[in-house]
């Protein structure tokens, strides 16, 4: 996985992106339309727009939108209805 910035990371040749998930401390990966997934990113790797929304069924389901991270509310976490910016990936520079 190779760092594009403190919060975007791409997955090798293989058309994905990371970000970190504050929601779920975890990552999300999302497969880009070029590589056959259904998302598309408008290139800005400091604040990232992912569209169509993002669902981890049963976990989370969030929009990515100029860098900031909107949670829906069926999301199961703490963060379920809030927009946050999103966060650097744990240990990363700022």
């Amino acid at each position: 996985m190779g760092a594009l910035s403190p919060i975007l990371r791409s997955i090798d040749r293989a058309g994905k992106l990371a970000f970190y998930c504050p929601g779920c401390r975890t990552e999300h990966v999302v497969r880009l339309k070029t590589h056959g997934g259904p998302h598309e990113w408008d290139g800005n790797a400091k604040a990232p727009t992912l569209t169509p929304s993002i669902l981890y069924p049963g976990a989370c389901h969030s929009f990515v939108t100029n860098g900031r991270i909107q949670f829906l509310g069926d999301c199961a976490h703490e963060l379920a209805g809030q927009t946050v910016d999103l966060p650097p990936w744990p240990g990363a520079d700022p």
